[in-house]
């Protein structure tokens, strides 16, 4: 049962983001979560954003590079207390006017209270062109 409630989880995380509402995320976090963005380092969103303040920061960097055009989650796989999601994303550069249309990946890992303990996020190696 646990595996579709953070499947909704994840849905319900994916339905904030595109409303904007980041707070919403920040309160389904572990206060010490693991929030890792595997990016080039041209990437500006990429790195580490360890610890429940510090994840908002992603998000502000993000928004400040990039408008997103597309978010759309595809796919879960859940087992366990981990769901990977696979999805589309296409973005335009806010500096370059360049425009990136790749596939992503995140894997989510809950605690037995709901929480996320971790996230890691991989996209396909184009979204680094949007900033050379």
């Amino acid at each position: 049962m646990n595996e579709a409630r953070n499947v909704q989880a994840v849905q319900d995380i994916y339905a904030a983001f595109g409303r904007g509402d980041i707070p919403a995320i920040v309160e389904r976090l572990a206060n010490d979560v693991t929030w890792r963005c595997h990016f080039d380092p041209v990437v500006p969103f990429g790195g580490v954003f360890d610890g429940k303040g510090n994840v908002p920061k992603f998000f502000e960097r993000l928004g400040g590079a990039v408008d997103t055009q597309v978010f759309e989650p595809q796919e879960f796989v859940a087992q366990g207390d981990t769901v990977v999601s696979i999805g589309r994303y296409v973005c335009k550069g806010r500096a370059s006017g360049k425009t990136s249309d790749g596939r992503w990946v995140f894997i989510w890992k809950f605690r037995g209270d709901g929480r996320i303990a971790s996230y890691e996020q991989f996209h396909t190696a184009g979204i680094a062109d949007l900033f050379r």
